[in-house]
Parts: structure tokens; C-alpha cells; sequence
């Protein structure tokens, strides 16, 4: 291997804490996303498998005659999978539904969705090029469908020139969106970064898209997801025949309080197995947010606490989001073995397991192993942000004994890609002989 490359390696057997390898392990070097099996596994452990988000739909009034006066007081209690398409979830439609149930043919009052109230969460060490972006997108108190933004543009015009932008789904009604994507050579892909911070109204898009290219979609992040999608419920009532006239009402009708209706989230482990097996940041984030808010703890001082409680010292480690995607995140194989063992202990270990990708079948180790020489025994998440390759988990011997393990690359460029390529299939052929 090249030697501007830190390499960090070490592999412990979960049953007697005994290490089978070490090199370098004391080294700190960013997780990149293998930091989500930390925020995952102790989500697990806290919430358990079959836990469920719920977001308490109410209405603050009084109904008479079909129609309601007051407000529609939406809190989601920081579920991250609100509204989220890859869950076909769709909170608009059941709450028409429940308000068709109750014979609501109109609302008279406003929609209040409980939020943050300004407050600003966002790792500071995180590049502002990143935030804009939908994998920069950090959950909320509300989040919808991921605070994902679809921005789409044509390129009719000449190299050089400015993109149209044709559609933006959802959209604000307060957001000024400033358009710089110009038209760049044919196939060169999507080259635009969103820059934008949350709670703010203004977007910039900036970069270029491939000459010809027709409702070419980028994703960035949602700075208002609580104003989307109120508009967005406010559109849909209409759309379904209830007519919504927005005032404020009168403090002597918001006395009475009834549950209109309870959505629930998928279950957690779905939820984790979608985090893990796309390394989808924002569901790692939401549930690293929602456990922090629990302990009135913040990223930091929550990871050292449960480290203390599990006898590791975290005393070097440096640990500032649940997703892995700050380069300031810092923390030694060795830590993260330990870690892992720990959390192999949990009494639902083996659901956990199953959220994990396995190297050369799933996620994003699907490839790792063309030719199944590790015949599915190693259970693998990757990590990679700018000059970092990672990974880590669990696998098991001949004897089913299972063991955790890390191995961290920094300080990769161009030229020893094709080299760590072959080191990687090498190293995981050679866990699975380890006895």
C-alpha cells in the first residue's frame, strides 16, 4: 500500500473480548458511515426492533355542522421517516381521511406543526457544500419525506449557457430559489451543488448539467419542511372537496383538545435496514437526534456517556453526528470493535444482524466479493467521504464464533485506488479463515 496511506486494522472475538489482530488500532481516523452501525445499533438497543415512530394528528376547537374551527396541530415527536416515498408513506391522505371520517367539510383556523422552534441543530464542522445537499439533509423536530427537494432542469441552450430549471417538487411559497446551473459537455452527469441552510428561504444552484438533457432531476435539501408540507395539506384539502379558510381563532374555542388521528412509522429495524443497507444519512441522523433529545444530551456527550456505561474510554474520540458524513468525526478501530462487541450482547442481537449488509450479496458490499469466498459470513458497512475508505461490522468462523472487526484507510488518492481494491478483497478473504 501506498505510503501516504494510514491503515488501521483490529479484529476482537466478541465471546471472550479476546483481539485476534491488531495494526494501528489506537489510530484515529474518520468512521465516514460506518459511524451509522453506532447510531443504529444503540437505537436498537434503546427502542427495540418492533418500536414505531408516532405522530399525534389533533384538533384544537370545536366541530359543529361539519365544520371545524380552530387548529390542526400536527406533531411528529422527530420522526425521520415521515412522509417518506421509499416507505410509500403519504401523511396528507390519511389525514384527510380522518378528516372525511369525522364528516369535516371544512376547516376554519390555521395548521400548527410543532417544530424546532428556530432552533439550529446542524453540526457546525459540516461543509456548507454538504448541507445544501440531499445527503447534508439534517433532520428535525418535522421532517418530511427526508427534507428532500427535487429540482428539475432542462438544457435546451448551447454549452456554456443557462439550464432551465422547470419544475421543483415540493415547493415554498416564501423561498427564493437563484438559479446559476449552466450547461456543461454531454454525459458529464450532475455537477450541481444546492446551497442552502435550514430555516432559511433562499436556494442557490450552482454547477451544470450535460448538454440535451430534459427534466435532468437533482436532489438537494429541504431548508422548510414544515412549510411544504403544510401547503402541500392545505392544497390537498382542497383538492378533496374541504375548503380551508386560514384565521386566527378565537382563544375560547381552542379549550377542547381530541386525537383526530395516530400515524405510525414503519418499524425500526425497516427503518435501520434502509439506513444501513443505502447508508441513507438522514435516517442514521434522525434517530441519532431523537436518542439525544431523549437524554437531553448532545451527539458528543450522548456517544461518551454510552461508551462509559459499557466500560470503553472514549477519552480520544471525537464524535459530533450519528451519520459519519463530518471528516471531523474521529475514532480508533480498536474503540470501534469494542463498541461492536458491546453491542452484540443486546438480547435481540441477531434482528440487529440483519440490518447490516453482507459482503458480496447487499447494500453497498454487494460487490466485494464476486467470486463468494466469504460465502455470506461477513456482515459489513462501508464508510467513504473525500480520501477515507472504510469498513466495518461483524463475521463469523467455522464455527459460527462471531467476531467484530474494523479496517480504516485515510489519505487515499488516485493512485491507490486500484491498490486498496485488491487489499480489500484480500482482507476479507482472509477474516473468514481467522481461528
Amino acid at each position: 500500500m501506498h505510503p501516504e496511506v494510514q491503515i488501521s486494522v483490529f479484529v476482537k472475538k466478541t465471546s471472550n473480548d479476546s483481539t485476534m489482530f491488531s495494526y494501528n488500532s489506537d489510530l484515529n481516523l474518520p468512521p465516514a458511515s460506518t459511524l451509522k452501525l453506532l447510531s443504529t445499533g444503540l437505537a436498537f438497543q434503546k427502542l427495540g426492533s418492533q418500536f414505531r415512530f408516532k405522530s399525534n394528528i389533533i384538533l384544537n376547537g370545536q366541530l359543529n355542522e361539519g365544520i371545524f374551527t380552530g387548529k390542526i396541530i400536527i406533531d411528529t415527536q422527530s420522526d425521520p421517516s415521515f412522509g417518506s416515498k421509499r416507505f410509500n408513506l403519504n401523511p396528507e391522505r390519511e389525514i384527510i381521511l380522518a378528516l372525511k371520517n369525522k364528516e369535516i367539510k371544512a376547516v376554519k383556523g390555521d395548521i400548527e406543526i410543532i417544530t424546532d422552534n428556530n432552533t439550529f441543530k446542524v453540526p457546525l464542522s459540516w461543509q456548507i457544500g454538504d448541507i445544501g445537499n440531499y445527503f447534508g439533509a439534517f433532520p428535525m423536530r418535522f421532517n418530511f419525506d427526508e427534507n428532500i427537494v427535487s429540482y428539475y432542469f432542462d438544457a435546451k441552450n448551447m454549452e456554456g449557457q443557462s439550464a432551465d430549471l422547470v419544475k421543483t417538487e415540493p415547493l415554498a411559497s416564501n423561498w427564493e430559489i437563484i438559479n446559476q446551473v449552466k450547461i456543461g459537455p454531454r454525459n458529464s452527469g450532475d455537477q450541481v451543488n444546492v446551497i442552502s441552510i435550514p430555516g432559511n428561504n433562499t436556494i442557490i444552484l450552482i454547477g451544470s448539467i450535460p448538454a440535451g438533457a430534459r427534466s435532468f432531476k437533482i436532489k438537494g435539501a429541504n431548508p422548510t419542511p414544515a412549510l411544504t408540507f403544510k401547503e402541500n395539506l392545505k392544497t390537498e384539502l382542497l383538492k378533496n372537496q374541504i375548503s380551508f379558510n386560514q384565521e386566527i381563532p378565537n382563544d375560547s374555542l381552542l379549550s377542547k383538545f381530541d386525537t383526530l388521528t395516530v400515524l405510525e412509522s414503519p418499524k425500526l429495524e425497516d427503518i435501520i435496514t434502509e439506513c444501513n443497507h443505502k447508508s441513507v444519512n438522514f435516517f442514521a441522523d434522525g434517530l441519532g437526534v431523537y436518542l439525544t433529545e431523549l437524554e437531553n444530551s448532545d451527539f458528543e456527550s450522548f456517544y461518551r456517556l454510552k461508551a462509559k456505561e459499557r466500560d470503553i474510554n472514549f477519552s480520544k474520540t471525537h464524535l459530533i453526528d450519528g451519520s459519519g458524513l463530518s471528516a471531523s468525526n474521529l475514532i480508533s478501530t480498536r474503540n470501534m470493535c469494542d463498541f461492536l462487541q458491546k453491542l452484540s450482547t443486546m438480547s435481540d442481537f441477531n434482528s440487529f444482524l440483519k440490518t447490516i449488509p453482507i459482503v458480496g450479496k447487499s447494500g453497498t458490499v454487494k460487490y466485494l466479493d464476486p467470486r463468494n469466498k466469504t460465502n455470506g459470513k461477513i456482515y459489513a458497512k462501508s464508510g467513504t467521504i473525500s480520501g477515507v475508505k472504510n469498513y466495518s461490522g461483524y463475521f463469523f468462523d467455522d464455527k459460527n464464533e462471531i467476531y467484530s472487526f474494523a479496517f480504516y484507510c485515510s489519505g487515499i488518492n488516485d493512485t491507490a485506488q486500484s491498490d486498496l481494491r485488491n487489499f480489500t478483497k484480500d482482507f476479507f478473504s482472509k477474516l473468514v479463515e481467522i481461528k
